[in-house]
């Protein structure tokens, strides 16, 4: 089985050009996985960058599905200022944008305006829930890396009253994952909560997904199980507003992200 690390490698072609090899395994339907998707993009912006400027921000836009095979990320520094560097990624396959990611990094500064996030949601201890079984042909097969702890019965497609997901995730290997690169991973696992309120499988594509990270461990433990919970904010004219948020393995808040969704079950 492909680890995280694995699908993450890329190969420099110039300062501001790389490329890389999408395996077939991680594939989301058509489309690559979008976390390995967003990864390769942010991986990429980060070589452009000074090592103590941090992801703070990702925002990526998925213009077109981007399958398995070469993939060139082209990278151009929109900024670079004193206290953040922009960096927009490219991912480009048969000459045309199939993804475009843009990174806001940032190093730490002293600051006395400190304000601690909301505690975790109460979830049952993940070794107390059943993991999520891998069905060949059913499930999307990206699915087949991603160790899900369901904490609830919003399960997809059971025509869920409420559009909620809560529960733990890991990866079966994200040993040597970046850490910020494996949150977008963990994060982006789940399918949208609106998926709960179908009665049955519907056709679904993320249109944009903003990320915000906030307190990221300074390395990726593969073993832990990361806390999860999403919600939808507002959903009409098959259109999805949805809020996600990652907890690490000390229940404290390491990222947050936003998604437009499109959702087909007319």
């Amino acid at each position: 089985m492909s680890s995280f690390a694995a699908a993450l490698k890329l190969t420099p072609l110039a300062p501001d050009r790389f490329a890389a090899e999408v395996g077939p395994e991680w594939l989301q339907g058509r489309a690559t996985f979008g976390g390995v998707v967003a990864g390769l993009g942010l991986e990429a912006a980060r070589r452009r960058v000074a090592a103590d400027r941090l992801p703070r921000s990702v925002h990526g836009t998925f213009v077109a599905p981007l399958g398995p095979g070469p993939v060139e990320i082209r990278t151009t520094v929109l900024r670079e200022g004193r206290s953040f560097s922009h960096v927009r990624a490219e991912l480009i396959q048969d000459d045309a944008i199939r993804t475009q990611i843009t990174a806001a990094l940032g190093a730490a500064r002293p600051s006395k305006l400190v304000v601690e996030p909301a505690p975790p949601p109460a979830l049952p201890e993940p070794e107390s829930l059943k993991a999520m079984p891998y069905w060949e042909g059913v499930m999307p097969r990206f699915v087949e890396h991603i160790d899900f702890r369901y904490a609830s019965e919003n399960l997809p497609f059971t025509g869920a009253k409420t559009a909620i997901i809560e529960g733990h995730v890991r990866f079966h290997d994200g040993a040597g994952a970046p850490p910020h690169a494996a949150v977008l991973g963990l994060l982006d696992a789940w399918p949208s909560p609106i998926l709960t309120m179908a009665s049955r499988p519907v056709p679904a594509s993320t249109v944009s997904w903003s990320t915000t990270f906030a307190a990221m461990p300074e390395t990726f433990d593969a073993e832990a199980f990361w806390g999860f919970r999403g919600a939808v904010q507002q959903a009409a004219d098959g259109h999805v507003a949805a809020r996600g948020e990652l907890y690490g393995p000390d229940g404290r808040l390491a990222a947050i992200e936003e998604q437009l969704v499109a959702v087909f079950d007319g």
